[in-house]
């Protein structure tokens, strides 16, 4: 299927190609896929967020509307530096939770101190 792409190339070129092709470098394309899914559902999860905090704000009960107002400072108060580098950790941290539950036996020990361990 690649022989008339390859056919036009050098034989540098050409063994280049299938270097990158090969299957040395599947899980590294992979990757890829996994850092958009969860920038996808991570925009997801901060639209729901947004959208549940501002309804909340409009509420019609004093409580609701309070609570839904801090939320909103708060959210608005931290720094968007902060979401961008813990989010990122709270998510792997999580991922690697969830995988250990699943995959682990039920004596092993989450965490060592403060050090994962899964």
């Amino acid at each position: 299927m690649l022989d008339w792409f390859l056919s036009l190339w050098s034989e540098d070129w050409r063994a280049f190609f299938v270097y990158i092709s090969g299957g040395a470098h599947q899980e590294f394309y992979a990757s890829f896929g996994l850092i958009l899914l969860a920038a996808f559902f991570g925009g997801l999860l901060a639209l729901a967020f947004g959208l549940l905090g501002a309804s909340v704000a409009r509420s019609n009960t004093w409580g609701v509307a309070v609570f839904g107002r801090l939320y909103i400072n708060t959210v608005r108060g931290i720094p968007d530096l902060l979401f961008l580098v813990f989010f990122p950790l709270a998510m792997t941290l999580t991922i690697k939770i969830v995988r250990t539950w699943l995959y682990c036996t039920s004596g092993t020990a989450l965490f060592d101190g403060i050090n994962f361990v899964g």
